[in-house]
């Protein structure tokens, strides 16, 4: 499979999973740098970059294992990777037990308040981007 990167205008390149975990790497300590440390995790996220069967999910948190998931093949472009990092970044960030109690009170994905944040967050990638230059 090939996949595209679109940086800026008119620069293309093919991307592997090697070049996305590479640039996941750079940018999960620039994440760290920018946000902190969770109270809820005893370590920074362990960033995995896997294959996905959905083209709509771009990444996920998962806390019991305290791990960051970048579905590389669903990222077309560096300011995707980067959102994805600080989006999941703020699951890692957010309460576990908050995060079912939210859903459990009868919030959807797009009402529930942390991934309302995390959306919101998302909007600092270009501050990550210039950090991490």
């Amino acid at each position: 499979l090939i996949v595209y990167f679109f940086v800026y205008l008119d620069m293309e390149k093919k991307v592997t999973k090697q070049d996305i975990a590479n640039l996941a790497e750079k940018y999960i300590k620039t994440v760290e740098e920018y946000y902190g440390k969770s109270n809820h995790q005893e370590t920074t996220p362990y960033v995995y970059i896997g294959d996905c069967d959905f083209t709509d999910v771009k990444g996920e948190f998962c806390h019991i294992i305290n791990e960051i998931t970048v579905y590389w093949e669903n990222i077309g472009s560096l300011e995707e990777l980067i959102r994805v990092i600080v989006h999941e970044y703020q699951h890692y960030l957010q309460s576990p037990s908050w995060m079912t109690r939210y859903y459990k009170m009868g919030h959807t994905y797009e009402s529930h308040p942390y991934e309302v944040a995390a959306y919101a967050e998302e909007e600092n990638w270009k501050k990550i981007w210039e950090a991490a230059a």
